[in-house]
């Protein structure tokens, strides 16, 4: 009798603020082929917003929920200009007391998530 060997889903860790969190979301953001869903509370990180844009320009469709009211600041509109600029669908939520979601899914099959905020530090 032989048997087929399945393999499990992979698991992969990053911390903040080592930086091995942001790397790894960065990472996540670059392998997307397809589409990628983002839910943020805090969105102001050039990197990430440029890994955003790229994956935008390779054909990936990237769409992203934020917090209105965490976003409202000077470098939260400037970030979002620049995504909604170069073409990611971007929407703000403010039915609910706080939107503290902080979740990528790419390509329907592999999920980022964690308590890291996609800012600057």
């Amino acid at each position: 009798m032989s048997s087929l060997a399945h393999a499990g889903p992979s698991i992969q860790v990053g911390f903040s603020p080592e930086g091995s969190a942001r790397e790894l979301v960065l990472k996540t953001i670059g392998s997307a082929q397809h589409s990628i869903q983002m839910l943020a509370y805090s969105f102001q990180a050039p990197d990430i917003m440029q890994a955003l844009v790229d994956a935008r320009n390779r054909g990936v469709e990237v769409r992203v929920v934020i917090d209105k009211k965490r976003n409202l600041g000077k470098t939260s509109l400037a970030a979002m200009d620049f995504v909604t600029s170069n073409g990611v669908e971007l929407r703000t939520n403010d039915h609910f007391h706080i939107h503290h979601d902080k979740t990528i899914i790419v390509d329907g099959n592999t999920v980022e998530t964690g308590s890291f905020n996609f800012a600057p530090s």
